[in-house]
């Protein structure tokens, strides 16, 4: 019996030495037209009028009220890669990826407060972080001279 313990222990040991598990997958931006996708994924698995979602594309007016807008945000985010799966936090650098496309990656400095933001509801976490977010970028481009109606 002994024998058999000692072994077990040498063999965990070992296990915990040489046998690593596989990395994470990296992180792979999606096309616009796999946001595409997502964004009628979303739309379909929460139930939301996709005129709500155009309507916010077209004016950046967030629904704050709209728990299926928060609802479809947290589908979205976290399919895209921007929202662990567990929903507890934001995915920042796969964020800044994806706003690097058209942003300079110094003007999204300006984010480092949306960081901090907490939330145990995803949905609002998510909510939290776009209307932060939106609100940092509306200032970047006002003060580099830009368009604020713009923004892709």
């Amino acid at each position: 019996m002994k024998n058999l313990l000692f072994c077990a222990l040498v063999l965990c040991t070992w296990l915990l030495d040489y046998v690593q598990p596989a990395p994470p997958p990296a992180f792979q931006l999606p096309s616009e037209e796999e946001r595409n996708r997502i964004a009628l994924k979303c739309i379909d698995e929460v139930k939301i009028e996709k005129s709500i979602i155009e309507e916010v594309l077209k004016t950046q007016v967030l629904p704050h009220d709209d728990k299926k807008y928060k609802k479809f945000l947290e589908c979205s985010y976290r399919k895209q890669g921007f929202l662990s799966l567990d929903g507890s936090r934001m995915l920042y650098d796969n964020l800044f990826l994806f706003l690097t496309e058209f942003y300079n990656i110094d003007d999204l400095d300006a984010l480092e407060h949306c960081k901090y933001i907490k939330s145990k509801d995803p949905g609002d976490l998510c909510f939290q972080n776009l209307s932060c977010i939106l609100d940092a970028l509306r200032t970047v481009e006002a003060v580099n001279g830009e368009d604020e109606n713009d923004v892709q």
